[in-house]
């Protein structure tokens, strides 16, 4: 349902991942259940019983935005309705099939579409991006996730999955863009494993120096140490990374503590994705196995 040209691409399962105790103290460090509630309210789609998500980022060319995919247990029509309802200004409106609107929520200008009774396609770009997605869509066109993106995609189970599959091009001539120059693509994966630990795995394709494990083992225990890895728990994790590295291929795993993930995805991130999503201010609440979203 994605049209080509995505240059990230992210397929999870919010079901799932809500239903795992760890993976859903991530999410609600990041977006509390307040502002769920308020999104299931506004729209008639809650985010936690979603079957399925996919979104595409597209950076090139003149069509640029973001296209979002949602399948659940939610009427697609009446989602449109919703979103057509706090338009301001609404630029168009119909019932189709498909239903669909356009024009600006929260100040960005989108359209929402929907392409199946429990499907909706929301596409935050100008009108070019969304023809591209019906195209798609009537299969005049080719999608995104097909050939080696779908066949990389299909090999990982886990219920989140994010790949960029054109090259990082890091600018510069530091270590790290020294050691990613000849990088192709690369794949973030994520899964529980207990109540309160998550698995992440990162696999890079192209081409590295011999050699290539230790300096990636030495980027991530330098990452740990910053700021950043600091507030995301990642020197904790370095007692179970494991980097195994090819000539062709890079794949580094760790399991992580999903409290300390979560808090630091809400030190890091949590503002601009609830400005983004146009909810409620986010206000500090716990984010432990015993929250609930009901």
């Amino acid at each position: 349902m994605l049209p080509d040209g995505a240059s990230l691409i992210v397929v999870a399962h919010p079901r799932e991942l809500f239903e795992a105790a760890s993976t859903a103290t991530v999410i609600r460090g990041v977006v509390p259940d307040a502002q769920l509630e308020a999104i299931r309210v506004q729209h008639g789609v809650d985010i936690r019983t979603l079957e399925r998500a996919v979104l595409g980022v597209y950076e090139t060319g003149e069509a640029t935005g973001h296209v979002l995919v949602m399948q659940g247990p939610f009427r697609a029509e009446v989602a449109v309705a919703e979103i057509a309802h706090r338009m301001v200004p609404r630029e168009s409106s119909t019932q189709g099939p498909p239903a669909r609107a356009g024009g600006v929520l929260h100040g960005t200008r989108m359209d929402a579409l929907a392409i199946g009774p429990h499907t909706l396609a929301i596409v935050i770009g100008p009108p070019a991006l969304t023809a591209r997605v019906m195209r798609a869509v009537e299969g005049a066109s080719p999608p995104a996730i097909a050939g080696a993106v779908q066949q990389a995609l299909a090999r990982r189970a886990d219920p989140f999955v994010a790949m960029r599959p054109v090259p990082l091009a890091l600018p510069g001539t530091g270590p790290v863009s020294v050691l990613l120059a000849e990088e192709e693509s690369l794949l973030i994966a994520v899964a529980p494993i207990s109540a309160d630990a998550i698995h992440a795995s990162i696999d890079l394709s192209g081409h590295f120096p011999p050699g290539a494990d230790e300096n990636f083992r030495q980027l991530v225990i330098s990452l740990a140490h910053s700021t950043m890895g600091t507030a995301l728990g990642l020197r904790s994790a370095l007692g179970s990374l494991s980097v195994d590295a090819s000539l062709t291929s890079v794949s580094l795993t760790a399991d992580l503590d999903a409290a300390e993930v979560g808090r630091g995805l809400a030190l890091l991130f949590r503002a601009e994705i609830a400005d983004a999503l146009g909810g409620p201010a986010p206000v500090d609440q716990p984010t432990g196995p015993g929250d609930s979203s009901n």
